[in-house]
């Protein structure tokens, strides 16, 4: 006869003849595994308290160490995405290239025993670039008339991690650029945690003035 729903302990079995003598067999004990425990989970830390270096950047990682249950067996992974985050192989102890977002893992022994964790990687917020460029008496161009140099453009970053540091393409740097003619004008803010974007500013110019001869 098998006895089955046993939880850890000692059990002793004991039987009586029709006789009415009672024999009791040497005990026997009923152990459990240690539970599977997720010893150390490290999770990238670039610039903290992020997880991932820069916005929208796919470099964030989590690594297990895992110990307890049926060791000698190996443990199989089951990952899954929750929110946001990167396309990712399921299967994997370690994750890598990962995106912003909430990853979940559950890890399995031989005998199916089971542990799970949560682990939610945060990004910095977007630079954004404001542009103000000065606009002609009419509206329709940056410039009143052809030729002239006097355009004017102001930018203003947020978002990141200020201070910014503006850079145009010409080598210049600062917020305002001043004196401009007609042209593209690029610049790039970066801000204090090595985090960079790009803009490119058009100054516009009407056309050149034609006198027609009779």
């Amino acid at each position: 006869t098998a006895i089955t729903g046993l939880i850890q302990g000692e059990y002793t079995l004991k039987h009586t003849d029709e006789d009415g003598c009672t024999y009791a067999e040497a005990p026997v004990i009923l152990e459990e595994p240690d539970p599977i425990v997720i010893v150390q989970a490290s999770v990238s830390l670039p610039h903290s308290p992020y997880n991932i270096s820069c916005y929208d950047a796919s470099d964030g990682s989590i690594t297990l160490d895992i110990n307890g249950g049926h060791w000698y067996g190996g443990y199989d992974f089951d990952w899954e995405v929750l929110e946001g985050g990167s396309v990712i192989d399921t299967a994997l102890q370690n994750q890598d290239n990962l995106r912003a977002g909430t990853y979940s893992v559950s890890v399995y022994d031989i005998q199916g025993c089971s542990v799970s964790d949560t682990f939610e990687l945060i990004q910095p917020t977007q630079i954004m670039i404001a542009v103000e460029t000065d606009s002609s008496l009419s509206g329709t161009t940056s410039l009143n008339c052809f030729g002239d140099n006097n355009g004017a453009i102001r930018v203003q970053a947020s978002g990141g991690e200020g201070p910014y540091e503006y850079k145009w393409e010409d080598g210049s740097s600062g917020q305002n650029r001043e004196n401009l003619g007609a042209g593209n004008y690029t610049i790039t803010v970066t801000d204090s945690i090595g985090c960079s974007v790009t803009d490119t500013i058009e100054i516009t110019e009407p056309p050149p003035l034609k006198i027609d001869s009779m």
